[in-house]
């Protein structure tokens, strides 16, 4: 997983950085923390001069950002994928490669195709491949704060 970035240096942009991510290793699937900041907005133009420095954890909290690239491995089946889980983000999710079913809690499922977008709303959900092969996804994740009590209306 490569990350390049860009940043100003005296009035021109620059490329200040390129360098490879290791991905950590899960059951069943990879996980490569490439970009993040724990506070939005962030001030640009950055100077080529400031430290590039990734925030802790996958995960932001609220006003913090996270960008990773997540491979999954074929899950021919719910029992055999991650499980239902949620975080306290929103997260623009695209699939970059292979099939990805997102399950619900409700029993809902929708399935992605390369190109196609989902984003996850603090919802509890699960990710599965049902493909033959490696699938990739990338995420933004947006902290969010979860509100207690709170129902959606629809």
């Amino acid at each position: 997983m490569r990350v390049v970035v860009t940043r100003d240096r005296q009035g021109k942009s620059v490329f200040c950085g390129d360098r490879q991510v290791d991905p950590a290793e899960m059951p069943g699937l990879r996980m490569g923390l490439l970009w993040g900041s724990d506070e939005v907005p962030i001030e640009v133009p950055r100077s080529a001069a400031e430290p590039e420095e990734l925030p802790d954890g996958y995960f932001p909290a609220a006003g913090g950002v996270r960008a990773t690239l997540v491979e999954f491995e074929p899950s021919p089946s719910l029992e055999t994928s991650e499980g239902l889980h949620q975080a306290d983000t929103v997260d623009v999710v695209w699939v970059i490669e292979g099939e990805l079913g997102c399950n619900l809690d409700s029993g809902e499922t929708v399935w992605l195709r390369p190109g196609d977008l989902l984003v996850v709303n603090g919802a509890n959900h699960q990710w599965f491949n049902r493909t033959n092969g490696t699938a990739r996804a990338g995420f933004v994740s947006l902290g969010a704060r979860r509100v207690p009590g709170v129902e959606s209306s629809d």
